[in-house]
C-alpha cells in the first residue's frame, strides 16, 4: 500500500503518475558476452552505477542461459542504458604494463592494499602489481 497525502487533485495526479511508472517499467535483455560484464560493471561497480544513474534504470547481468545485460525501466531508459553500454564497450578496455622497481611495490600497495584500492577507485582502473620482470 502507498499512502499519498495532499489535496484530492494532487493525490489523483500522484496516483496516475505512479501507475504510469509501473506500466512503463519493463525488463529487457540485451546480448552481452560474459567477458564484457566486468567492463560494464567497472571497478567496484562504478561503471554500472553511472549507467543506472544516467539512464534511470536498474541494470543486472546474466550468464545463463544466454549472456545478457538485463535492464529494468522505462522504454526510453532502457534504450539509453543500451546506448551508454555500447559506448563503454566501444571505448574498449586497454591494458598497459610498465615497470616499477620491486622496492616500490609495498608503497604502491599500501597497508592491507588500501593505497592500490584508492588508486583504482580514483582512476576507475584495475591495478595489479606483479613481481614478474617486464618483457
Amino acid at each position: 500500500a502507498c499512502l499519498v497525502t495532499g489535496t484530492a487533485t494532487q493525490r489523483e495526479a500522484a496516483h496516475k503518475m505512479m501507475l504510469q511508472l509501473i506500466e512503463d517499467d519493463e525488463e529487457e535483455r540485451f546480448p552481452v558476452p560474459v567477458e564484457a560484464h566486468r567492463v560494464l560493471i567497472g571497478v567496484r561497480g562504478a561503471t554500472v552505477k553511472r549507467l543506472e544513474a544516467e539512464s534511470m534504470t536498474s541494470i543486472g547481468f546474466e550468464s545463463t542461459p544466454e549472456p545478457a545485460m538485463v535492464v529494468r525501466g522505462s522504454a526510453e531508459g532502457r534504450a539509453k542504458a543500451r546506448e551508454l553500454a555500447e559506448a563503454v564497450l566501444t571505448e574498449g578496455q586497454l591494458e598497459e604494463q610498465f615497470y616499477v622497481e620491486n622496492r616500490y611495490h609495498g608503497y604502491l600497495i599500501g597497508p592491507q592494499g588500501t593505497t592500490v584500492r584508492e588508486l583504482e577507485t580514483q582512476s576507475n582502473t584495475r591495478i595489479r602489481v606483479s613481481d614478474e620482470e617486464p618483457i
